[in-house]
């Protein structure tokens, strides 16, 4: 149904993300809420991501944040109560700043989602007791610290991929954030293969100080060649024309987390198999042999007739449950 929030007044505070926060806003428009969106960061700089990230911002720092979330604040109300307030791996959105909101937005209920380890983001343990409501994406998570399990969700132009006419033009396709120790898997995942696959690998960082950072730090990345590394994002549509195009897409989740990246489901609703480094996977509902191949990350190895099996479609209710409207009926309990 997509009258359910018809009325309804929503807070959704997200960092950007490859866009999705705005797949969300319009999923919730959708279904009738009127939705007042909040940057997570008052910039999305490099430098303003890591004074957030290490608690760098100085008390002037942290005076223009509580200004910058307070105007909002009031352009939100102005004139309406708020019915939610969803927060989505908020970093800027401090403990300070949700007692803030709290003490104005009485009859709010506070929602977390977690799309995230809490292990990359330990600041979150401080807020937890403030939210009415916390849900993660990472079973483990879940259990650990009593959060809801949630899985993530699909947006609909991977539905609308599905229903179309399959015209493979890559046999393997990875597109994602250059971190840990994805690249060398991947690398690694081609040479097993044994002869020449039809690929379409992108690998993406915010910026070249980020790669440099990576390159001091981190043991892995050494190894990463620059020129391989794009510092421009792909559009959205180039995103979804290359899913279109792919009989098979490559997920490596980092290692930390166990929980299913937004990519899995994205795949899982464009109909396309996909192999995948996360071993969880195959206690999820959806998991097929035949669509879905695990594999190790020290030791990759690609099954030529993974490739040549084709894909077997599920039952329709396992596409409905992860898209992104029941994902929003399940977050706000409807």
């Amino acid at each position: 149904m997509d009258t359910n929030l018809a009325g309804k007044n929503i807070i959704l505070i997200s960092p950007r993300y490859f866009n999705y926060e705005t797949e969300i806003k319009e999923a919730l428009e959708k279904k009738g809420a009127y939705v007042h969106y909040i940057n997570d960061r008052i910039k999305d700089s490099t430098l303003n991501k890591a004074q957030f990230r290490l608690n760098l911002q100085g008390k002037r720092g942290r005076k223009r944040v509580l200004m910058y979330f307070d105007e909002h604040l009031k352009q939100a109300t102005n004139e309406r109560e708020i019915d939610y307030l969803i927060a989505i791996i908020p970093e800027g959105f401090s403990k300070e700043i949700i007692e803030y909101y709290k003490a104005k937005l009485k009859n709010t209920i506070f929602i977390l989602y977690m799309w995230d380890s809490i292990e990359n983001r330990p600041y979150i343990l401080d807020t937890l007791s403030l939210y009415d409501r916390t849900y993660t994406f990472d079973k483990n998570n879940s259990v650990k610290y009593n959060l809801t399990f949630r899985p993530l969700f699909y947006t609909d132009e991977y539905y609308w991929i599905g229903q179309a006419p399959a015209n493979f033009e890559y046999d393997l396709s990875f597109i994602g954030t250059a971190h840990s120790d994805r690249y060398i898997v991947i690398k690694n995942l081609l040479e097993s293969a044994g002869k020449k696959l039809n690929t379409f690998l992108f690998f993406y960082l915010q910026h070249p100080l980020v790669a440099l950072y990576y390159k001091l730090t981190d043991p892995e990345f050494k190894k990463v060649k620059i020129k391989d590394v794009s510092f421009n994002g792909l559009s959205k549509q180039n995103v979804l024309r290359i899913i279109e195009k792919s009989r098979c897409v490559i997920d490596i989740n980092h290692p930390k987390q166990t929980g299913l990246t937004i990519r899995t489901l994205e795949v899982l609703g464009a109909r396309r198999k996909l192999i995948t480094t996360n071993s969880d996977i195959v206690n999820y509902d959806f998991y097929n042999a035949n669509n879905i191949l695990v594999i190790e990350r020290q030791n990759p190895n690609l099954l030529e007739s993974f490739l040549q099996i084709p894909y077997e479609p599920l039952d329709n209710e396992l596409y409905n449950r992860y898209s992104i409207s029941s994902w929003i009926n399940d977050v706000l309990s409807l």
